[in-house]
């Protein structure tokens, strides 16, 4: 099974009957940002988020993010760009395991930067891994 070089960690946010984006592209081997959109308004910039996000791994915290994409879309007549495969980190935040619980501690998902907290737990988590030789 070949992993993305690449995938889209993101968060769509209603602003009274507006949506605003944010999210980066994130390279799976060092987890650093390529690309990245912080609150941009989500139909003046639907062109720009479509080609981030369509035909690229998404990982989200809450597929909520998932269906207000997909509303925003709808709402201003434009097709919803297609994941090739969705990461759901509200799954792994609530699993219990050692590790989930050290990704809540550092933030995941309870942030108030939405994506850019989630990455950076996601970051911290991988350094305290790499500083006890664990790995996935």
């Amino acid at each position: 099974m070949e992993i993305d070089r690449t995938f889209v960690i993101f968060d769509c946010k209603p602003n009274g009957s507006d949506l605003f984006f944010g999210g980066a592209i994130v390279l799976s081997q060092t987890l650093g940002d390529s690309l990245a959109f912080g609150n941009i308004d989500f139909e003046r910039n639907y062109k720009a988020i479509h080609s981030m996000l369509n035909n690229r791994m998404w990982m989200v915290h809450d597929k909520v993010n998932c269906a207000r994409l997909t509303y925003g879309c709808n709402k201003i007549g434009k097709p919803p760009p297609t994941p090739t495969s969705v990461i759901d980190t509200s799954l792994f935040t609530s699993s219990k395991t050692k590790l989930g619980r050290a990704a809540v501690m550092f933030g995941l998902g309870n942030g108030p930067n939405g994506y850019e907290s989630n990455l950076s737990a996601i970051l911290a988590c991988t350094e305290i891994m790499s500083k006890l030789d664990v790995s996935c």
